[in-house]
């Protein structure tokens, strides 16, 4: 209610589907009289398999609208049915948001014009996250923060521990919940890796629990972009990510403010290695530069993305708009 601009939420039907992950399904119930209403010069659809993402396109293309795709997804998952869907929605648009390069790349793959792309990165309010005058020290104190599922690789993480023989030098913070919670407890005794389990921690106080650690390790197997590689970086925090995620190759810099991994136990212990022989001085140079990448990834930077995108995609409608006319 606090938005400066009106707006209006489509009625919609959720439908779960799945059970460790479950995915929603948004089945929405007024969406066309909602854009005969608002009678928009540009639409922007955000996924591929969403309904309210193929009817708004289609009806934009109907009706001679602006059509821009806001796209995240990194890789092409899988073949079947779905591919051709999206490569259709692709061909709707005349103008394409992604939070980075990985994510233009996929674009590609399903035949977007790379000078139709705009880069909008996934942001956060950097006011919320900050180094809090962290002094020089040692990384000693780990933390992982996501859902305790198969994706997340958490027990990756306290695999590498054991493997580097840092089983007493290092402790672990765990961030989240989830299914594989009571198993990854199990395994952290078994392996004698000290790790705190704190549970859900609400969104507002996930900058202490960063301000406590030395480093954050990101082991993901799959994920498209990863805000908490952008909110570990704002806090000052050195990182060990995921070759996987959407966003490490704009957040960690190999050297430079962390290690990029393969998300395997030993590519993640001999990461701990390193990470572990930084000298206070080094590991505050590593900080200062996550910091310095943070801020890269401004709100800032994202509206401009976003606004280029529309522009083009409007400027683009209204000429095959004019050519239609006068055919």
């Amino acid at each position: 209610d606090a938005l400066p601009y009106p707006w209006t939420m489509v009625r919609s039907r959720t439908v779960d589907t799945g059970s460790e992950e479950p995915t929603s399904w948004h089945i929405p119930l007024n969406l066309f009289s909602v854009l005969r209403k608002l009678n928009p010069d540009v639409v922007v659809v955000c996924g591929y398999a969403k309904l309210a993402a193929i009817g708004s396109a289609a009806w934009a293309h109907i009706h001679s609208r602006g059509v821009v795709l806001w796209s995240a997804s990194i890789i092409l998952h899988r073949g079947g049915p779905l591919v051709p869907v999206k490569r259709a929605l692709v061909r709707s648009a005349q103008a394409y948001v992604v939070p980075g390069d990985r994510a233009a790349d996929y674009l590609q793959l399903l035949g977007a014009k790379r000078s139709k792309i705009s880069i909008a990165p996934h942001c956060i309010d950097l006011s919320l996250f900050d180094t809090h005058n962290a002094g020089a020290r040692r990384p000693r104190r780990l933390v992982v923060c996501g859902r305790l599922t198969r994706q997340k690789n958490v027990g990756a993480v306290l695999s590498a521990i054991h493997l580097a023989g840092l089983t007493r030098e290092m402790t672990l913070t765990v961030v989240g919940t989830g299914p594989l919670e009571a198993q990854l407890r199990a395994m952290a005794a078994s392996l004698g890796v000290r790790a705190v389990f704190t549970g859900h921690v609400p969104y507002g106080s996930v900058s202490d629990v960063f301000r406590e650690a030395d480093a954050l390790v990101f082991p993901t197997l799959d994920d498209p972009w990863g805000l908490v590689l952008n909110e570990a970086a704002a806090c000052g925090l050195p990182i060990i990510a995921s070759n996987l995620a959407g966003g490490t190759p704009a957040l960690v810099k190999d050297g430079v403010n962390g290690w990029v991994v393969d998300p395997t136990p030993a590519a993640l212990a001999a990461a701990l290695l390193r990470l572990y022989a930084l000298t206070p001085i080094e590991w505050m140079m590593f900080s200062e530069q996550s910091r310095t990448l943070a801020e890269s990834q401004s709100v800032d930077r994202a509206v401009t993305g976003f606004v280029e995108a529309i522009r083009y995609a409007h400027r683009c409608a209204k000429h095959t708009d004019i050519g239609q006319r006068y055919t």
